[in-house]
Order: structure tokens, then C-alpha cells, then sequence
């Protein structure tokens, strides 16, 4: 027997071991790695339309002004067209602040149509970092189906002036039904925050991320779901920064 004819006999032995034993030579084995439904990116929607109220003919988020001991700039944490929704009373407005040489802030909500006007003089951290301001439970509530403007100013001397910085954006507060309440309570407080985030409820997805990241700080997931929250509106330079005097 010549040698091509032992190389072609063994060559069919070799196959016919191989499917005997169900190994496939061509085919590997392939890992499959399990997905963790919190790395999920979150994106808010900007394009909602509110069930109740109007959307407002937004003008203008302010001016930054002079107002901090270096050169970072005092950031409100509002989207790109400066208006979301909430169920809350008396929602949370969050700031991105470095060190100031302001020791007040004043805090103003606005219906013009309704006759409605709030303002309070709250006090400010020292600290740098992402801090969150609310009108006082003394203050009446913010109406459901209105919207209204609110407005921040940075009290940098004595008194209030012209070239402190100024913020603006807008909010309708809508009524939280049953129906939604039921809904709601049988999610987690990340698929809450998927759900605030898919309808345009701007400020209790804030408040529901930033209370999960006090509370879990090392948790990587939320890290990246806070990361990808803020670039989704063009704040991803925010992501890093402290969450000091949060309520």
C-alpha cells in the first residue's frame, strides 16, 4: 500500500472518530455572557407631548455671570429645551455649582396666566457640586394641568443684581392618577426612572437617580445609567461631579 493511500485511509478513520463522537470540527464552542438589564443606557425623551398643560414657547436658559471664586461655570440641570414634567408638589430644580462666593439663592415660581407667583431666598452650600433646590412645604403647591416658569438667581452681594446668574426653564406639574400609581408601584426605582425618563418627566427622573446613586454610590450600573442620562441632554460634563446637599 503506498503512502498516499495510508494518508487518505487515515484521514477516513480520523473523520469517521470525529462524528462518532459528535464534535464538530469546524464549529466552536461559543460563551454567551449573560446582559445585565441595568446597563441599559437612558436617554430622556425630549420629543413628549404633556397630557395635561402646554408645552412652553421656550426663550433662553439665562446668563452665567460672575459669581464663583474659578473658572468653572454654575450649570443648571435642565435639557436642551429647558422643560420636562413632574407629579410633585413642589419639584426639585439641580445645579451644578463650583465654589461660590454667593451665600443665597433666590427661587421663583411663575403662572402668569394664573396669577401665581412664589419666590424664596434659600441658602447655599459651600461645597462644589450638583445641589438641588425646592420651594418650602410653607409655599402652596404647583397646580396640576399648569405649567409654569421657574427662575434662579445667584445672590452674589448684599442684594440681588442685574449681573448675577440667572437661570430659567419651565415645568408642568401633571396628576398622578391611580391607574399611574399602580402602575409605578410595581416597578423598580430604575425602571420608575426608565418609564420618567420615556414620558418627559424631567425632574422626578432626576430626583429618582440621584436618590439611587446616594444610596448605592459604588454601584457601577447606576454610574453608567447616570453617565448616559446626562449626555443624552448634552450634560455629560456633569456626570462626575459630587451630589452634595441633596434633600
Amino acid at each position: 500500500m503506498n503512502h498516499l493511500k495510508l494518508r487518505t485511509l487515515f484521514a477516513v478513520c480520523l473523520s469517521w472518530q470525529i462524528l462518532s463522537l459528535g464534535i464538530s470540527p469546524r464549529v466552536e464552542a461559543q460563551e454567551q455572557t449573560p446582559q445585565n438589564p441595568l446597563a441599559e443606557r437612558l436617554v430622556f425623551n425630549e420629543a413628549f407631548e404633556p397630557t395635561e398643560g402646554e408645552r412652553p414657547k421656550t426663550r433662553g436658559a439665562g446668563s452665567r455671570g460672575k459669581c464663583t471664586e474659578d473658572t468653572e461655570a454654575i450649570i443648571p440641570l435642565i435639557p436642551p429645551g429647558q422643560y420636562g414634567l413632574t407629579f410633585e408638589e413642589r419639584p426639585s430644580i439641580f445645579i451644578q455649582t463650583p465654589k461660590t462666593v454667593a451665600r443665597s439663592l433666590l427661587l421663583v415660581f411663575e403662572n402668569k396666566t394664573e396669577g401665581f407667583y412664589e419666590e424664596a431666598m434659600l441658602p447655599i452650600s459651600q461645597t462644589s457640586g450638583i445641589v438641588s433646590f425646592a420651594l418650602p412645604d410653607r409655599f402652596p403647591p404647583l397646580e396640576t394641568g399648569k405649567t409654569y416658569e421657574w427662575r434662579v438667581a445667584f445672590v452674589c452681594g448684599e442684594e440681588i443684581s442685574v449681573d448675577d446668574p440667572f437661570f430659567k426653564g419651565y415645568v408642568t406639574r401633571i396628576t398622578r392618577t391611580p391607574a399611574i400609581e399602580a402602575e409605578l408601584a410595581q416597578k423598580t426605582e430604575i425602571e420608575r426612572a426608565k418609564w420618567y425618563a420615556e414620558g418627559g418627566y424631567w425632574y422626578d427622573l432626576l430626583s429618582t437617580m440621584v436618590r439611587a446613586r446616594q444610596e448605592s454610590p459604588d454601584n457601577s450600573n447606576l454610574k453608567i445609567l447616570w453617565e448616559s442620562l446626562l449626555h443624552s441632554v448634552g450634560l455629560e460634563d456633569s456626570a462626575s461631579q459630587p451630589l452634595t446637599a441633596i434633600d
